[in-house]
């Protein structure tokens, strides 16, 4: 400061600023217990929340770091008191996401339990949840995980990914869906594609539509059969377009036998459009996804000779 009698009241930043008489609360978060710590994830102070959450996570930590440090020298009673540790902090903490009526409080829960231990058993219920954040975010956690055997019961979790694809109205839950399926192997993803593919109202998404052509991308090169049609079918912008491209980049025989099928079957079903009201809609459609095609299989070809 430039006044050596106090502060330069023309210079500086203003530190805080505070409305009536704020009452000063002192919290030492180390002296608190784990229990003490869950509960105060329901704080209305943002800063005391955060850091129990942070608290949560090193404790958790710590005992992980403990077990791995004793190795084979493991002392029992020690390690099933952490066990027995890291499972009750879980509980808590889902006990905490059952009953908060605060989505911040609920949010704060889950993210907690995630990184506490490996919760996927207590976060699977969840994926039915009524808030649709709790479910994104469900959807993320689970997915982590760099293959399926590392998640218990993966069938019936994927079974329940195909469902929310199908059925979800959230467009919060389907961006999220999208999201986690490039982390899946190639052969889970085409039920939950087609049916997020099917889901019209995400033509005017700004993310939808390109997440799941990042999901979509490595199918069009193991079955460009498959590929084209699950996008001829669906109306978000650009996924026919992007695969008629990759389709075609593959460069083999095969693969434009492929593209010019799916152009020949639309050519055909342009002629067997009846006249009507509704012929104008449907032609258009038709010569909507062959300019599709062409226009993809021209930038793929773009260059070559």
């Amino acid at each position: 400061h430039n006044d050596e009698n106090g502060y330069d009241r023309s210079n500086g930043r203003i530190f805080k600023i505070s409305h009536g008489d704020p009452k000063f609360e002192k919290v030492d978060l180390e002296k608190l217990t784990d229990e003490e710590l869950v509960k105060l994830l329901a704080s209305n102070n943002n800063w005391q929340a955060r850091h129990a959450q942070r608290r949560l996570h090193e404790s958790s930590t710590e005992m992980t770091r403990s077990q791995s440090a004793r190795g084979n020298f493991v002392d029992g009673d020690r390690l099933i008191s952490d066990q027995m540790t890291a499972h009750y902090i879980a509980s808590q903490l889902v006990e905490l996401l059952k009953t908060a009526q605060d989505k911040a409080t609920r949010l704060r829960a889950l993210w907690t339990l995630h990184v506490v231990e490996d919760a996927h058993t207590p976060l699977k219920p969840f994926l039915n949840d009524a808030d649709e954040h709790i479910r994104a975010w469900v959807i993320q956690f689970i997915c982590e995980e760099t293959s399926e055997q590392e998640v218990d019961g993966w069938p019936k979790v994927l079974d329940q990914l195909k469902r929310l694809a199908r059925e979800d109205k959230s467009p919060v839950v389907r961006l999220y869906l999208a999201s986690a399926l490039q982390r899946l192997p190639l052969s889970d993803r085409w039920e939950i594609l087609e049916a997020l593919y099917a889901h019209s109202e995400d033509a005017d998404d700004h993310n939808i539509p390109l997440m799941l052509w990042f999901a979509a991308e490595p199918l069009a090169a193991s079955n460009p059969a498959r590929a084209l049609k699950m996008a001829e079918a669906t109306k978000l912008p650009n996924l026919l377009n992007f695969t008629a491209r990759r389709v075609a980049a593959i460069g083999t025989p095969e693969a434009m036998a492929e593209i010019v099928k799916i152009l020949v079957a639309a050519s055909r079903q342009s002629a067997a459009i009846p006249s009507g009201k509704n012929q104008p809609r449907s032609a258009e459609a038709q010569l909507r996804n062959t300019l599709e095609i062409l226009n993809g299989l021209s930038t793929a070809l773009k260059g070559q000779r």
